[in-house]
């Protein structure tokens, strides 16, 4: 179920972020976040910088930038740490993905990759862990723009 939802709000939030970047800045729900969840977070990422929170029914998504990097950290309304995700560039994605991609989308260009890690281990002990990483990546030509979901066997899904 955290991965259905996540999955939702991962393809809302790649297929809005660039509109609302250049409109406007994201309201900041930061006032609507549970106590424990800030605390988690901050002892968490307590590097992390421009902090802005979005809080709807389903999830508490904190989007920051850490060593420059965009990421956000998912909590659910119980204020479970559910994942994070990070921005990465198109090279880093499995070169199966690459070529999978490349073929399927050809002459489409990867405006954002983000890499989401779906566990329950902090994100301090994810750093010197494998896990299944799943990738989300937008790609768009000319007017036409999709959301491409990467598994972690190099699969691709559309999402949107």
């Amino acid at each position: 179920m955290k991965k259905v939802i996540f999955t939702l709000f991962a393809a809302l939030t790649l297929g809005y972020s660039t509109f609302a970047a250049k409109t406007a800045k994201l309201s900041d729900d930061g006032d609507k976040v549970f106590y424990t969840v800030k605390n988690q977070f901050n002892a968490e990422f307590g590097s992390a910088e421009n902090v802005t929170w979005t809080v709807n029914n389903q999830i508490q998504k904190a989007e920051f930038t850490e060593d420059g990097v965009k990421m956000a950290a998912y909590y659910n309304t119980t204020g479970q740490y559910i994942g994070f995700s990070k921005q990465i560039t198109f090279n880093e994605l499995p070169a199966a993905a690459k070529k999978e991609l490349a073929a399927t989308y050809k002459g489409f260009f990867a405006d954002e990759v983000l890499r989401y890690e779906d566990t329950n281990v902090s994100p301090a002990l994810q750093r010197y862990m494998s896990n299944d990483e799943t990738y989300f990546v937008k790609l768009s030509k000319d007017n036409v723009q999709h959301i491409i979901k990467v598994t972690p066997s190099s699969s691709i899904e559309v999402i949107k």
